[in-house]
């Protein structure tokens, strides 16, 4: 199967960084909480397996030098856990660049970054931001690459022609793999509510005995959380009550690995 990597900037999300994964590769990935908030680590279960970590290196004018050291050296510790194991992948926006040589300290931080880590890229120099002024720009997004991916990445690119609002270009890079080498095991899942079976005044029912509880004074993000967490359990549960035969999870077994190519995307 052909996997694309897409480094799309939507301005949206904690520290900018977000993961789309396709639904048919939903048993084949798993997300680790290794790292900060500017990181998202993908694992992909394939042959060879990959790492994908995903970061937004903090901006200059708004962060410190050591902030951004902090964020690389996060990133180094992944790249460690799984440099043995899987083909590691760095993916996102640098905001620093490999194509300036003009003593920007970032800069060379991420130069020094990508030799110590032994990461190659593919791009050209072509420039993925572009500035509100319509005049300058730079190249500052980027896929790195482990040398053991050399001969799994092909047709890294920045796309241009297209419809964007953002004042990023997409990079994307095709990754070629061959199969799974393995599969989980049952799964749990939520299962979407039949609406047009629900017990109307049962459901409504069911929410206002179990609302009471529902705390009144809220004044914390613990307790804003809190209460979040007794909403959504109280609209399960009215649902649960409310619909025949209606399960909140159910269990379903792994599909088996097939080869990945263009009949099996």
């Amino acid at each position: 199967m052909t996997i694309i990597l897409s480094l799309l900037h939507k301005n949206l999300g904690a520290m900018g960084v977000a993961c789309l994964v396709r639904k048919e590769m939903d048993l084949r990935t798993k997300f680790h909480l290794n790292g900060g908030n500017r990181i998202i680590v993908l694992e992909v279960l394939s042959e060879p397996p990959l790492c994908l970590v995903g970061a937004y290196m903090p901006v200059r004018g708004t962060t410190t030098r050591q902030d951004f050291q902090e964020t690389l050296d996060e990133v180094a510790e992944v790249l460690q856990t799984f440099r043995s194991s899987h083909i590691t992948f760095v993916v996102g926006d640098m905001n620093s660049s490999m194509k300036t040589r003009y003593g920007n300290e970032r800069d060379k931080l991420l130069e020094k970054f990508v030799n110590k880590n032994q990461l190659l890229h593919g791009q050209s120099g072509e420039c993925t931001y572009i500035h509100s002024d319509m005049i300058s720009s730079s190249e500052i997004d980027y896929i790195f690459y482990s040398k053991q991916a050399k001969d799994i990445v092909s047709d890294v690119t920045v796309l241009t022609d297209y419809l964007n609002v953002s004042d990023h270009r997409p990079v994307i890079a095709e990754l070629k793999v061959n199969k799974c080498t393995q599969t989980e095991g049952p799964k749990s899942i939520e299962v979407k509510p039949k609406w047009d079976k629900c017990n109307e005044l049962s459901y409504k029912n069911s929410i206002r005995k179990n609302l009471g509880l529902f705390p009144k004074d809220i004044e914390t993000e613990f307790d804003f959380l809190c209460a979040m967490g007794h909403m959504t359990s109280v609209l399960k549960r009215a649902a649960a009550e409310s619909i025949p035969g209606h399960k909140l999870k159910i269990k379903i077994k792994a599909s088996k690995c097939k080869i990945w190519n263009e009949k099996n995307r």
